[in-house]
């Protein structure tokens, strides 16, 4: 049974460094994120407990956002784990959205381990009211 445990092991960590964690496995991808819009803008609210704001990189490129960064887990030595779910390492996702935005209005906020970007569409995305005369 030693044998096998120590295969198992070894199979998990190799599925963890190609996939990004048992968390990613487990619970989706990493970060979880919403998506969602008005008229005005774009909004994402990304789950990064765990993660410091000066380890996170946010960028837009068209309508393509990238958040990428870097989560530290703490590991005790000596400890026999039950269960490890919560990955560390290095992370990147990126979303395409619908349409362009306004790269140089685009703001993001941490707090609470919730990163909040908020992306105002690009002046020709946005609905226009037109009058009919």
């Amino acid at each position: 049974l030693g044998t096998l445990d120590a295969l198992r092991r070894e199979m998990d960590r190799l599925f963890t460094d190609f996939s990004g964690g048992p968390a990613a496995r487990a619970a989706g991808v990493f970060p979880a994120m919403n998506v969602f819009e008005d008229q005005e803008k774009y909004l994402v609210q990304a789950e990064l407990a765990g993660v410091e704001s000066s380890d996170l990189n946010v960028s837009v490129v068209q309508n393509t956002l990238s958040v990428s960064g870097e989560r530290t887990i703490a590991e005790e030595e000596n400890a026999s784990y039950h269960r490890r779910e919560r990955a560390g390492g290095r992370f990147h996702r990126s979303v395409d959205l619908p349409s362009a935005v306004d790269s140089g209005k685009v703001e993001a906020h941490y707090t609470d381990g919730i990163l909040t970007i908020t992306l105002p569409k690009a002046a020709e995305a946005r609905p226009r009211q037109i009058k009919v005369r």
